[in-house]
């Protein structure tokens, strides 16, 4: 999955190790809405910090993948630097913050599918 800053298209992904860092930083309050605060600058300003944090946490699981993939098979890692939070949240206009914050919840989803391939059972007898 992959996520536009400035014109220029990112990996993101859902690792375990990405995982951790976001239970860390966040708990479980991530996805928390709260109504007392919803309407605050101070609370849209956390939220997005937070959007722009879990960005870059998913961009860093893209390329830290992708370096693994590169050393298991011999290539040499080509791909781009993970943006830190801080470079994310300079780069991102407020109005894409529901488009990310959207990407951020399918990039979670598309890691958490589960495929179970099943075979067509052979036409076998049984004998006793």
């Amino acid at each position: 999955m992959n996520i536009t800053i400035l014109g220029k298209e990112f990996p993101i992904e859902y690792t375990i190790q990405a995982q951790q860092e976001m239970a860390e930083k966040f708990g479980d309050s991530f996805f928390e809405f709260s109504e007392e605060n919803s309407g605050s600058f101070v609370s849209a300003a956390k939220s997005m910090m937070d959007v722009s944090c879990i960005i870059s946490i998913l961009m860093s699981g893209a390329e830290k993948r992708e370096r693994v993939r590169c050393m298991m098979y011999g290539e040499e890692f080509t791909g781009l630097k993970a943006l830190t939070a801080e470079e994310v949240a300079a780069a991102v206009h407020p109005g894409n913050f529901l488009e990310y914050r959207g990407a951020i919840v399918e990039c979670i989803k598309s890691a958490q599918k589960t495929t179970v391939e099943i075979q067509k059972e052979k036409n076998v007898e049984a004998t006793l």
